[in-house]
């Protein structure tokens, strides 16, 4: 019921109402041959969207390092991090909030596939000025009677787990003084001077001041990490998978 144009013998005259009929129009077919070819852009795994869940103690194993990289290489696909603990990353990749995680998971469910970090061990971290600073190794069964912080069983139970299993092998019970919700949240409080801490090593790489590192004796304790996925690939999580693997594997 509206005009779009006038019409005589010699010639076709858009109305006013038509000129706006008309733009519209034209970004309506625009819009249309712009999805197709983002389509066929997806399809090759050259544009897209990806959702990764990350354990935030893995920014020091390089994390960071492969994400930079792909982002590098891949201009036009966007990628979104969201930190998360271990079973939060497991449901969201179950569900398809995010299509790829990197966390300290020993195991991972039946159905996800999955990709072992290289090792990383359990280390000793002491205030700067702490007498064991000076230490060249350190034998944790010798530490009973000082302050530690320990990561909390509620947050992160498979990281507790494998610190009070040192302390189980050296029979001994550490004297805890916090408990903290992140591997960060120990390293600064070391610093600060409030305990002593048994934390992966790579997070020496954060180069938090007043903090240093003292191996531990006897046999090392792994703290795993894996990068994990839903079998369900595309093109673009199949490019990341493959570029993550190439970076960490350095």
């Amino acid at each position: 019921d509206v005009v779009l144009f006038t019409r005589t013998n010699k010639k076709v005259e858009l109305t006013p109402e038509g000129a706006v009929f008309l733009k519209e129009a034209r970004n309506i077919l625009d819009q249309t041959a712009r999805a197709k070819s983002i389509v066929r852009a997806a399809k090759h795994g050259v544009i897209g969207r990806l959702e990764v869940g990350l354990s935030p103690s893995l920014i020091y194993r390089g994390v960071i390092d492969a994400v930079d990289e792909f982002v590098r290489m891949n201009p036009h696909i966007d990628i979104n991090l969201h930190e998360m603990p271990m079973r939060e990353q497991f449901g969201n990749i179950e569900s398809g909030k995010i299509d790829v995680g990197f966390t300290n998971a020993p195991v991972v469910p039946p159905g996800m596939r999955s990709w072992h970090l290289r090792d990383d061990v359990f280390a000793l971290f002491v205030p700067e000025n702490h007498p064991l600073a000076k230490c060249e190794s350190v034998n944790i069964a010798d530490l009973e009677s000082e302050r530690f912080v320990l990561f909390s069983k509620d947050i992160g139970p498979e990281n507790y787990a494998n610190v009070i299993n040192i302390f189980v092998r050296a029979a001994i019970y550490p004297r805890t003084v916090h408990q903290v919700r992140s591997w960060l949240s120990t390293l600064a409080l070391v610093s600060r001077g409030a305990g002593i801490a048994v934390m992966p090593v790579s997070m020496a790489n954060s180069h938090m001041a007043g903090v240093r590192f003292v191996p531990l004796q006897g046999e090392a304790t792994i703290a795993p990490a894996v990068m994990i996925w839903n079998r369900e690939e595309n093109a673009v999580l199949s490019k990341f998978v493959a570029c993550a693997q190439e970076v960490l594997s350095r």
